[in-house]
C-alpha cells in the first residue's frame, strides 16, 4: 500500500513539473491535466506557483482556470512576491484588475526591497497600474 502511495506522489510531482515546464504551450493539454486532482498551489524550487508562472507568461486563460480551481491569490514565492506583484512587474494591467477583483491583498510586501505592488508599479514607472493601486489603497 505504501509503495502505491509513493508512486502516486511521484506521479503528482511529475504532473506538476509538466505544468510548470509547459505553461501555455498547449492549452488543451493543460486543461486536461488541470482537471485531474493536483495541487494548484504547488510551487517550484523558487516558490513560484502555477498562478505566478501563468501571470509571468501572460496566459490569461490559464490564470482564469487556476483562479476557478482556488489557486492562492496571495501566495508568496521565495522572495515574497505575490501574484499581484508578478502582474505589476510584468505590466499585466488586466490581470492586476482581476486579482484585485478576487481580493488580492495590496499591502503584502516583498522580502528584499519591502515594496508592495503599488511601490513596484511606481519603481517601474507604470503610472496606469500605480494609479489603479493608489485608488484601491485609499479605500482600505
Amino acid at each position: 500500500m505504501q509503495k502505491m502511495e509513493a508512486t502516486m506522489n511521484e506521479k503528482d510531482k511529475q504532473t506538476e513539473q509538466y505544468l510548470f515546464n509547459n505553461m501555455g504551450k498547449n492549452l488543451k493539454s493543460f486543461k486536461t491535466i488541470i482537471n485531474n486532482p493536483i495541487d494548484v498551489n504547488s510551487s517550484d524550487s523558487d516558490g513560484r506557483t502555477l498562478l505566478m508562472i501563468a501571470i509571468a507568461n501572460n496566459c490569461e486563460e490559464v490564470i482564469d482556470i487556476l483562479i476557478r480551481k482556488k489557486a492562492a491569490i496571495d501566495a508568496r514565492d521565495a522572495d515574497g512576491w505575490t501574484p499581484l506583484i508578478y502582474a505589476v512587474q510584468f505590466n499585466r494591467c488586466k490581470i492586476v484588475k482581476l486579482l484585485l477583483k478576487k481580493g488580492a491583498d495590496i499591502t503584502l510586501r516583498d522580502y528584499h526591497w519591502n515594496y508592495d505592488a503599488y511601490h513596484w508599479a511606481k519603481h517601474n514607472k507604470n503610472s496606469k497600474i500605480a494609479s489603479l493601486l493608489s485608488k484601491i489603497g485609499s479605500q482600505c
